[in-house]
């Protein structure tokens, strides 16, 4: 169970206890071999890219920060996805806190690979269900999970065509494992053209390549924007599912206006004159915990008797967060009537 003072940070959202009820078997690992370290021997190039990845860095500060408020068997449910396999990371030295190898693919059984295969290779789709699918038993909002990522794929065109997470996120054997943080993995999904008729502008937006909603889960937003001739930005409007939750009413959800996959959306948007702007699409990947998550867990550390190491985590995960936002597409629209390039 959630501690009171977890519950009132609002930290629910990285949280999330009652996700691990997964539909797909734990991924855990409890026979950790002292063969795993041998894992950069072979395969030298795949371990770096991982070392650059996301996954690479799911212990992060803005997670252990957040430790200090939690008792254990919150942490140890925030480890089941930050940090699995976690004998296996200690012994791997300094591949712990993280996603590691033996998270997806599972552990070595000795002699590996002359003889016995790792367990549970190649990676399939499920090997991404436990941390990226919650299930309908657990927090529903509006009828869907905070986390509905998988389901959102299965809904989708992709299962029949043979595509998966896989396909996209590992592309060609690539371990960088890349997401909404990475800009042209963003562009390989959210397609953007602009027109212009005379002082109105039409935006398209489409979902050409995600899999699932664009963006996924509640973190991430995108926003258009207007930028006039003078260098004033005019926001349009946002693409988020953006929540709220609070002690009394628990979680609620403000608006989805997220793109699923294959929809394609036209936005009208009216100037006040005729001159040269700019169609801007920003990506904010992680908005909700800069704005809503880490100042209400910093208020909480402050009610209470925590740390300020733990404080200090929090502050600089909240700095990270605020700096990841990038220009996604900058569509230039000349006085006359056309296409906006």
């Amino acid at each position: 169970m959630l501690n009171l003072l977890a519950v009132t940070t609002s930290a629910l959202v990285i949280l999330l206890v009652s996700a691990h009820d997964s539909e797909a078997s734990s991924n855990s690992t409890n026979n950790p071999n002292p063969a795993n370290r041998q894992c950069m021997d072979c395969h030298e190039k795949v371990i770096d890219q991982w070392r650059h990845s996301l996954h690479a860095k799911a212990l992060s500060p803005g997670v252990l920060g957040q430790f200090a408020l939690f008792d254990g068997e919150t942490i140890a449910d925030c480890l089941s996805c930050h940090f699995p396999n976690t004998e296996t990371g200690e012994a791997l030295g300094n591949w712990s806190g993280s996603v590691s190898c033996f998270s997806c693919h599972g552990h070595l059984t000795s002699p590996h690979p002359s003889e016995v295969p790792v367990t549970r290779s190649p990676v399939t789709y499920e090997s991404c269900v436990y941390c990226h699918q919650f299930v309908d038993n657990g927090i529903l909002v509006n009828g869907k999970p905070l986390e509905n990522t998988v389901e959102e794929w299965r809904q989708s065109l992709y299962p029949r065509q043979g595509i998966t997470c896989i396909s996209c996120h590992l592309q060609e054997g690539n371990h960088y494992i890349r997401g909404i943080h990475d800009p042209e993995m963003t562009r390989s999904g959210l397609i953007v053209s602009g027109l212009r008729n005379q002082k109105q502008i039409e935006i398209t937006l489409q979902n050409q390549g995600a899999g699932h909603a664009l963006p996924t889960y509640i973190t991430p937003r995108i926003r258009v924007q207007w930028k006039n001739a003078r260098g004033q930005s005019i926001p349009i409007t946002t693409v988020q599912r953006k929540m709220d939750w609070n002690e009394t009413r628990g979680w609620t959800e403000i608006h989805d206006s997220r793109l699923q996959p294959h929809e394609q959306r036209t936005i009208h948007f009216n100037t006040d004159n005729t001159a040269v702007g700019y169609i801007e699409i920003w990506v904010d990947p992680d908005a909700d915990y800069y704005e809503r998550v880490y100042p209400a867990i910093l208020k909480a550390m402050n009610e209470s008797d925590v740390s300020q190491e733990s404080k200090d985590m929090i502050r600089s995960a909240m700095q990270v967060a605020g700096q990841s936002s990038y220009l996604l597409y900058s569509l230039r629209c000349g006085p006359d009537d056309g296409a906006c390039q």
